[in-house]
């Protein structure tokens, strides 16, 4: 397993809690062998490519409840493509549940990747926050899933909000999550904090194969300037 790099800029270290613990790219393998027997390689790959859905969510006020990238409602429900967008919690934004740049549960995607949250401004997030979550449940045949290049920047003035208000749970740039079979990848993630208090773990990258298959977390970082304590 290899280590989120930390690189410390100013204040005081966050908690670094690495852990063991690309869909598209396996198929396209998988199926590209397929494909030169039955001549079906076009479609195919198509099938096997992620899609990217490019949304752009931006909460400026009270959200109610889990806050979500790759929607078309507002933040509410996951039901875009989990690959290429943008989260944006500024202001008075105030999410109640947790932040989702990318989420799959396997339904839409075997992959969160290039996502992007940016929390500034005064905006909060009450519960987890993951640039991209990929979460499959079990499925018969094993599957690579990733949460790659995605990127968490909070530069949220915690000293325009009162003290009680702070980051207390956990925040991941990049989680594959399997509950199912095959590997998991997590890499290129980045979490940059410039301004905030925090109590939770923060992670740049994690990958998680309770069945024992290969969990690949490189090339994360983590980068902390001007963290003021509580």
């Amino acid at each position: 397993m290899k280590s989120t790099k930390v690189k410390i800029e100013g204040g005081s270290p966050g908690k670094n809690n690495t852990k063991k613990r690309n869909f598209h790219r396996a198929r396209i393998v998988r199926y590209g062998f397929r494909c030169l027997r039955t001549g079906l390689c076009t479609a195919l790959l198509l099938l096997a490519a992620p899609v990217w859905a490019q949304q752009t969510v931006t909460i400026d006020s009270l959200h109610d409840g889990d806050a979500y990238g790759n929607s078309s409602d507002g933040g509410f429900t996951p039901d875009l493509p989990p690959n290429g967008n943008t989260l944006n919690i500024i202001g008075n934004g105030d999410v109640t549940g947790g932040a989702f740049g990318g989420f799959s549960d396997g339904s839409i995607g075997f992959s969160a990747d290039g996502n992007t949250i940016v929390i500034k401004d005064g905006g909060w997030v009450h519960g987890n926050t993951y640039g991209g979550l990929v979460q499959p449940w079990y499925y018969s045949d094993p599957v690579t899933i990733s949460a790659t290049n995605n990127h968490i920047t909070i530069s949220s003035d915690r000293a325009i909000l009162p003290l009680d208000r702070l980051f207390s749970h956990d925040i991941f740039a990049g989680y594959a999550d399997h509950l199912g079979g095959g590997d998991a990848v997590s890499t290129d993630n980045s979490l940059t904090i410039e301004d905030g208090r925090f109590r939770g773990s923060i992670m740049g990258g994690r990958a998680d194969t309770p069945l024992g298959e290969n969990a690949t977390v490189e090339r994360n970082q983590i980068t902390i300037r001007l963290v003021r304590q509580r």
